[in-house]
């Protein structure tokens, strides 16, 4: 297949371009960071809100979205993911897949959760395939940037005491289920382990494997919801704000059934994908 991915410069876009460009595909893309995965045939410059052109996707047999722009507002997110989709359908593309979150969901009062519930409704409502991953585990993207702040701290809060569930998947088994995905009819999937792990369980495992020790101290919610409200009062950075704590407590509510287990059979379990991600980012 033809595949050409936004994005492509990103943690799980140049995964996904080497992995499928190693499987046989001829493997294009779009990336404002100008960033090449093994394999990639070619790299188009490009951020959300720009015009590809038609040039650029003719000949694909599959359009994967992946381009996000934390910087940018929901409605540059939003109407920019229409653009290439419309792009697509004139360069006569004929199959094309968001790759959305477990935070979308119908009454998300997140505004990531809310820009991907709109995206997904927008494919969805023309025959577009859909993925819904967990927490990507592996040597980047958000896991890496929390995990190297895990591995730095001696004194780490636990909000309620780390009871929040939390989906996670491996890199490698979200790479091989989106292959099986290519080729299997649309829809949406919701790839992700079976089990949900709680945040005192993912931040141990991380100590546990990085070799690093921590004391751990509750604080309730209404302290963490005073302490953002008055960070952002004063305009002071914290590694999360109201959004993030928001997005954290919905989503304990989960609406969608995991799908990865019948894509890939033999995933990796929690403590496996972990292990590999330490191990990948700390050499020994």
């Amino acid at each position: 297949m033809k595949l050409f991915l936004t994005g492509v410069g990103g943690f799980l876009g140049s995964h996904l371009a080497a992995h499928w460009a190693a499987s046989g595909h001829e493997v294009h893309g779009a990336s404002h960071s100008g960033a090449v995965a093994p394999g990639l045939r070619r790299v188009v410059p490009f951020t959300l809100g720009q015009l590809l052109s038609p040039v650029d996707l003719a000949g694909m047999d599959i359009v994967v979205h992946l381009a996000y722009d934390r910087k940018a507002s929901v409605a540059v997110n939003v109407e920019g993911t229409k653009l290439v989709y419309a792009a697509a359908r004139g360069a006569g593309v004929p199959r094309q897949i968001f790759v959305s979150s477990y935070s979308a969901r119908p009454e998300s009062i997140a505004e990531y959760g809310q820009l991907k519930r709109q995206l997904e409704t927008y494919f969805l409502d023309r025959g577009e395939t859909i993925v819904r991953p967990g927490l990507v585990i592996g040597n980047g993207g958000l896991f890496l940037r929390n995990m190297r702040k895990i591995l730095s701290t001696p004194l780490m809060p636990l909000l309620d005491g780390g009871r929040d569930l939390i989906p996670v998947v491996s890199v490698e088994d979200l790479a091989v289920a989106m292959t099986i995905v290519l080729g299997s009819r649309a829809g949406a999937y919701n790839l992700f382990n079976p089990e949900l792990v709680t945040m005192r369980r993912l931040i141990e495992t991380v100590n546990r494997a990085g070799g690093h020790w921590a004391l751990y101290f509750n604080i309730p919610l209404s302290w963490a919801t005073a302490l953002v409200s008055l960070s952002e009062t004063l305009r002071i950075k914290l590694p999360f704000d109201s959004d993030n704590l928001r997005a954290l407590k919905q989503n304990q509510v989960c609406i969608h059934r995991s799908d990865l287990q019948t894509l890939v059979p033999a995933y990796r379990s929690f403590e496996e994908m972990i292990a590999a991600a330490v191990a990948a980012a700390i050499p020994r």
